[in-house]
């Protein structure tokens, strides 16, 4: 009887040590996995340089609206032209930018209150072997206002591996893109729009 207590209590000890073992392990490759994250160079595109606004899209559903561009044809699937008569500005951005480069889209309709134009600003970039996160601020205006418009954050980084993007607002993630299966916007580019209209931003 004795004996057969020992071999239990010795069968505990070794699997309690196991388990301790594995969430060492966990607590570990968390660390790894933080301490690979590197802060990486971006920069950003003013909206006003182009003649195009994003399109309509479910913002009752998806508050937010975020994508990776990484080619022409990307870039035209979220944005539509917006003509401007006596203005020369580009509809969208040189094709050699993304030949090193894609543009990491995060979209807002917002109240057209005094500052909206700055209501959205880049807080950090980071990239781990395989992630690339934005995180941006967003400063909702306390102030009312009569109309909407929609504001947007294009950020300029170099063309990674990444297998997922993530996009932080203020601390709070806002959507999380699979590239490694082919998801590059949210919601996806060309989705049936059921959204209000949105008064265009002005020029």
């Amino acid at each position: 009887m004795t004996r057969g207590l020992i071999k239990v209590s010795a069968a505990i000890r070794i699997r309690v040590a196991a388990l301790v073992c594995g969430a060492v392990l966990l607590c570990a490759n968390a660390v790894v996995a933080a301490d690979q994250a590197k802060a990486l160079a971006y920069r950003t595109l003013d909206p006003a340089q182009f003649q195009n606004t994003v399109k309509n899209w479910n913002d009752a559903k998806y508050p937010v609206l975020v994508a990776v561009i990484r080619n022409l044809d990307e870039w035209n699937a979220v944005f539509q032209p917006t003509p401007v008569m006596g203005t020369n500005r580009p509809f969208a951005p040189d094709a050699v930018l993304f030949e090193r480069e894609a543009i990491l889209l995060a979209a807002r309709v917002m109240p057209a209150a005094p500052g909206w134009q700055h209501a959205l600003q880049v807080g950090k970039v980071l990239q781990t072997p395989d992630r690339l996160t934005l995180a941006y601020r967003y400063a909702k205006s306390a102030r009312a206002a009569s109309f909407t418009v929609k504001h947007y954050l294009m950020v300029r980084v170099p063309r990674g591996l990444w297998q997922q993007v993530v996009f932080i607002e203020n601390g709070a993630t806002v959507g999380t893109l699979d590239i490694g299966k082919g998801q590059w916007s949210l919601p996806a580019a060309g989705a049936a729009d059921d959204s209000h209209e949105t008064r265009e931003r002005p020029r």
